[in-house]
């Protein structure tokens, strides 16, 4: 049975340049006792990127109402050197 993905956890770890095992055992051993903190902490700070780009995808300040675009804002990544925006399907990691 093939493992199901998150693709949020994805990006999470793809923004870090790791794999999601990769980025496991390093939360776990930066965060002991609470290894999805990590996580916790980057998924706040891209909300709140979320919510100053795209409003009208929120209901009020907290619920995010277009799922689907809040994902693809995680996936969409802006690199280093060109600025241009890369997106990265999931397979690859």
């Amino acid at each position: 049975m093939k493992k199901k993905i998150n693709p949020r956890y994805a990006a999470y770890a793809r923004a870090h340049g790791m794999t999601r095992d990769d980025m496991m055992a390093h939360d776990r051993q930066k965060y002991p006792g609470g290894c999805m903190c990590g996580f916790v902490v980057w998924i706040s700070e891209q909300r709140q990127a979320f919510l100053k780009l795209h409003p009208a995808a929120f209901l009020g300040r907290h619920v995010i109402v277009d799922q689907e675009s809040w994902t693809e804002f995680l996936q969409t990544e802006k690199t280093r050197d060109t600025g241009r925006e890369e997106q990265k399907n999931d397979a690859e990691w």
